[in-house]
């Protein structure tokens, strides 16, 4: 997988003033340790990057260095982190926006079950343009080929919700929420809610009582 180097402001490197050179660093995740990966001289505008698993995704960044062996002082979280995604066939996946967190699920009366989930842009790498709303049922595995329920983003809001509906009492009900890019590029998050319907009335008060005071 090739990486293209560009500067702030998304030049090629190639085509500015350098410093000496560039490390290459990346992540196993947006909040983990930057390992070195490759140290490149100036004029350089790509870096290969091999030995990514099926399925892996990595965090890549660029810093610059001097003939002293002194970085850049800028500081990794003012960066855009770079997402690289291989996924099961070993091809590259396209830009893709955050995962959403705080995925819950609200029972209801009735079996009715609502989907609530946070979303951050901080640190993304494109902006969402929907969420995708995955819903299984008891044992049965989630087909993440065709969403139950898709959900529009609006820029600046952090709070969704989806109103999965009524389920036969006792239901259990699994959920995965996904965000997708404009260009239909879905993030891979695992992260599964899952909640037990209940539809059951409470039982009629047996008798009333009138007492005078």
């Amino acid at each position: 997988m090739r990486l293209l180097l560009l500067n702030h402001q998304g030049l090629a490197l190639a085509a500015v003033v350098f410093p000496p050179g560039y490390r290459i660093y990346t992540r196993t995740n947006r909040d983990a340790p930057s390992v070195l990966l490759a140290s490149v001289p100036a004029g350089t505008a790509s870096y290969d990057m091999t030995g990514l698993a099926n399925g892996s995704i990595r965090y890549a960044h660029v810093k610059a260095v001097s003939a002293c062996d002194v970085e850049d002082d800028d500081a990794v979280g003012k960066r855009k982190l770079v997402r690289v995604e291989i996924d099961d066939n070993g091809d590259l996946v396209g830009a893709v926006p955050n995962r959403p967190i705080q995925l819950r699920l609200e029972r209801l009366a009735s079996g009715r079950i609502v989907a609530e989930w946070t979303y951050h842009d901080a640190g993304q790498s494109i902006e969402p343009s929907a969420f995708n709303v995955y819903v299984a049922t008891g044992s049965s595995a989630f087909d993440f080929d065709t969403p139950t329920h898709t959900v529009s983003y609006l820029k600046g809001k952090q709070s969704f919700s989806q109103d999965l509906g009524t389920f036969a009492d006792g239901t259990q009900v699994r959920v995965v929420v996904r965000a997708r890019s404009s260009a239909n590029n879905e993030e891979s998050n695992q992260v599964t809610a899952t909640a037990t319907s209940d539809a059951t009335a409470p039982d009629a008060p047996s008798s009333l009582t009138v007492q005078v005071t």
